[in-house]
């Protein structure tokens, strides 16, 4: 790789100095193409702007990362020494080859490509996105768009493209490749492709349908993730206790999203989303259909009384065409975290788990009940485990191990 030193167009108050260029300064390298890159100090400015006062940065290091420096705050970079308020950009394009230069932090949040300009306009529309979405955990949602932030990168870089609708199947195979040979495991190309796919469902006017894993497997076939479960069931005890605890608390909410999970398998915003048109289709059909994970729909076969129970007590609650538990004036997101702040002081001693009991261990309980009668009614261990599966909003049978761990200790 060519290396050229960066020490020309930087203005008055703004020069490289001696004392700049000392050993105690910090120096890194940025790639500008394959073989070229440029070496600035890491208090430098990028040439084009003009009276700015730099020192050098001594105790700030610039760790392996595309978007943060020493994962620092921006602010404390003027803390660190840096201080760059007064920016004026001169030269308009004439730098342009110059972008991949470590810049401020202030505008390092913007990953370094060389068409930086397409880069931001994907980003904003990205930005655009993520203001209006309310779908997933906050985790998720975080996950999911800095997975968005490397592929708006990537397509900013090799293909310049303008506009997250245009995005096609061509960019997905091309991107499963370069991180494929970037070493990244199966699992996690897995995740960056269901980012992706989240972020494009939220478009409006997209111009074609992406592919799934499997229509890719032709072009950029996939390893299947080895899946392996923790035991996290809960025994009727424990749900008998949790549930009394609730009910002694006045949540008699809580206590019927807790019956829900546990004898139906329903996820916790699943039920939230659940409605009394939801429970007036169950009347009629004996299966409640649910909006699940991904936006899959599946229906499923209430059979506990309690469950039932829960649902016409709920209906009878609240008026028709309201959600069953969560209230007019209440975000979903928030009263869900109430309910687990709620089950995390409550809930009742985890046993023989080997962790402290959560909501999610609810749907264990009742996957392992469900693969138990699946296979004394004499199904394969297969066609049970492909069974749960669908029962649990899955598609695949190994996915069931996860839920099976206990199930699977107990044999010999």
């Amino acid at each position: 790789m060519r290396i050229k030193l960066f020490v020309s167009h930087v203005r008055q108050r703004g020069s490289i100095t001696p004392a700049l260029l000392s050993a105690g300064s910090t120096w890194h390298a940025r790639p500008l193409a394959a073989s070229v890159c440029t070496v600035v100090p890491a208090a430098a400015v990028a040439t084009g702007y003009s009276r700015t006062f730099v020192r050098p940065m001594r105790r700030l290091t610039h760790q392996n990362q595309s978007e943060t420096v020493g994962k620092r705050h921006p602010r404390s970079l003027t803390r660190q020494g840096f201080d760059a308020s007064v920016f004026r950009k001169r030269g308009g394009n004439r730098d342009r080859g110059l972008l991949g230069v470590l810049y401020p932090e202030r505008i390092l949040r913007m990953i370094h490509t060389q068409n930086e300009g397409i880069y931001r306009a994907l980003i904003a529309q990205l930005d655009k996105l993520a203001r209006h979405n309310r779908q997933e955990s906050y985790k998720t949602r975080q996950r999911y768009y800095e997975a968005m932030q490397r592929f708006c990168r990537y397509l900013a870089e090799e293909y310049r493209l303008q506009k997250l609708a245009n995005i096609s199947g061509k960019h997905l195979v091309a991107y499963v490749r370069h991180l494929q040979e970037n070493g990244k495991a199966a699992s996690t190309i897995k995740t960056e492709l269901a980012a992706i796919r989240f972020w494009h469902d939220q478009i409006s006017n997209t111009k074609h349908k992406l592919p799934s894993n499997g229509d890719l497997s032709d072009q950029a076939p996939l390893e299947r993730r080895k899946l392996q479960g923790t035991d996290r069931h809960w025994t009727p005890e424990q749900f008998t206790a949790f549930v009394a605890v609730c009910r002694e608390a006045g949540r008699t909410d809580y206590a019927d999203i807790a019956t829900l999970t546990f004898y139906v398998g329903l996820r916790i915003h699943e039920v939230c989303r659940l409605d009394t048109a939801a429970v007036e289709a169950w009347e009629r059909t004996g299966l409640l259909t649910v909006k699940g994970k991904g936006g899959r729909v599946r229906s499923v076969p209430v059979e506990a009384g309690a469950a039932k129970q829960a649902l016409r007590d709920r209906r009878a609650a609240v008026q028709r065409g309201h959600k069953l538990f969560v209230p007019d004036d209440t975000a979903t997101d928030a009263y869900i975290y109430a309910f687990q702040s709620f089950l995390r002081e409550h809930r009742p001693d985890q046993g023989t788990n080997p962790r402290p009991l959560t909501h999610h261990g609810l749907r264990h309980s009742y996957a392992i009940r469900q693969y138990q009668t699946a296979v004394d009614g004499g199904a394969s261990e297969h066609r049970a485990k492909l069974d749960v599966s669908h029962l649990l909003g899955h598609g695949r049978a190994d996915v069931t191990k996860i839920y099976l761990a206990s199930a699977e200790e107990d044999e010999p």
